[in-house]
C-alpha cells in the first residue's frame, strides 16, 4: 500500500511537469498554442463526425433504430466547426478549467497538510503554505478576466514548481502517513 502512495506522488510530479511545459509554451507561443489546441480539438470533432456520417450513409446496419450515427455525426461536425471558429472564446474556457484544477489541487494539498500535521511531520507548514498559494493562484485565474494567456502560462509555471516541490515532500514523507494508517 505504501508503494501506491509513492506512485500517487510520482503521478502528481508528472502531471505538474506537463503543466510546466504547457506554461512555458503559453508564454513563448501564446496565440499559436491556443490556435493549435483549438484547431486540433475542432479537427478531432469534425473527423469523428465525418466518420459517423459516412458510416451512417454507407453501412445499412448503422441505420438501426437506436443508432445515433446521423445525429451524432451532425452534432460532432457542428461542434468541431464552432471550436475552430471561436478559438478565442476557448481561451476563457481554458482559463476556467485550469483555475478549477489548481483550486482542486490546493484543496487536496490543504488536506494533506492537515494530515501531515496530525502525523507530526514538520513539513506540514510548508505544504500548507503551498496549498494556500495554489488556492490564491487558482482564484486569481478564475476571477481576473483580463488575464492574458502569457500570465496564465506564468501562473501555471509557478503552480507546477510548487506542486513538484510538494510532490517530492509527499513522496519523502509517505512512510509517515502510511504508519499513521496502520
Amino acid at each position: 500500500m505504501g508503494s501506491l502512495f509513492k506512485k500517487t506522488g510520482y503521478i502528481t510530479i508528472f502531471v505538474s511537469l506537463i503543466f510546466l511545459i504547457l506554461g512555458i509554451l503559453l508564454i513563448c507561443y501564446s496565440d499559436s498554442v491556443v490556435a493549435v489546441i483549438s484547431y486540433v480539438i475542432g479537427g478531432i470533432f469534425v473527423g469523428i463526425g465525418t466518420i459517423k456520417l459516412v458510416t451512417y450513409f454507407t453501412d445499412k446496419a448503422s441505420r438501426e433504430l437506436f443508432s445515433y450515427n446521423l445525429a451524432g455525426g451532425i452534432v460532432a461536425v457542428i461542434f468541431g466547426i464552432c471550436i475552430i471558429a471561436f478559438a478565442q472564446i476557448i481561451v476563457g474556457f481554458f482559463r476556467i478549467i485550469i483555475s478549477i484544477w489548481i483550486i482542486y489541487s490546493g484543496i487536496v494539498r490543504l488536506n494533506l497538510a492537515l494530515e501531515l500535521k496530525k502525523a507530526n511531520a514538520n513539513v506540514w507548514k510548508y505544504v500548507m503554505l503551498m496549498a494556500v498559494i495554489m488556492l490564491l493562484i487558482g482564484l486569481l485565474i478564475m476571477f481576473y478576466e483580463g488575464m492574458i494567456t502569457t500570465a496564465i502560462g506564468t501562473v501555471m509555471i509557478v503552480y507546477s514548481v510548487l506542486d513538484i516541490i510538494e510532490g517530492i515532500i509527499y513522496t519523502k514523507n509517505v512512510h509517515k502517513l502510511f504508519k499513521k494508517i496502520e
